[in-house]
């Protein structure tokens, strides 16, 4: 198991499949935390098998409105980007725009369904989806938003500082 910080989650990598590299067998997830209540639902679709759960107590998991309008944009941009991306960097740039939104995805910030549906729109625009296909555009994206979700995006003020900065 491995505990990220205070409000941060559990990754629990035996739960989807994850090999584990150690010696002896790996031990079932306590159930005393699970009994405890604190534990969160798994982040479905993490086709890694990283088992990411959340332990965040939902008041603390909302997302603000300038987290949510941060999201929304930082989705817009990458639209942008990966619209506007020549051929022979497309497939990397949907991985890198994915991991910077999973980052976000995991703090309850947008949606990952939301996220899916324009980067793949996006594709479709710059053919990347009639070259690669539905199946290996969907696999890099979840691969991005998977491993993305594994370092959460850092905590953001809700306004601008004193100075306007």
């Amino acid at each position: 198991m491995d505990l990220k910080g205070d409000g941060g989650f559990v990754i629990w990598w035996p739960q989807r499949g994850c090999r584990v590299l150690c010696e002896g067998p790996v031990a079932d997830f306590p159930s005393w935390l699970w009994a405890r209540g604190e534990m969160g639902s798994t982040i479905e679709g993490a086709g890694n098998g990283a088992g990411i759960v959340e332990p965040i107590p939902s008041e603390v998991a909302r997302a603000t409105a300038y987290e949510i309008n941060y999201a929304r944009r930082a989705l817009a941009n990458a639209c942008f980007e990966l619209r506007n991306c020549p051929q022979g960097s497309r497939n990397s740039k949907l991985n890198v725009l994915a991991w910077n939104m999973g980052r976000m995805i995991v703090r309850n910030w947008i949606g990952r369904q939301r996220v899916e549906d324009y980067l793949l729109a996006c594709c479709e625009a710059n053919g990347l989806l009639a070259d690669d296909g539905l199946v290996q555009c969907q696999a890099t994206l979840a691969s991005g938003i998977n491993a993305g979700a594994l370092r959460p995006y850092h905590d953001i003020g809700s306004e601008r500082s004193e100075d306007g900065s």
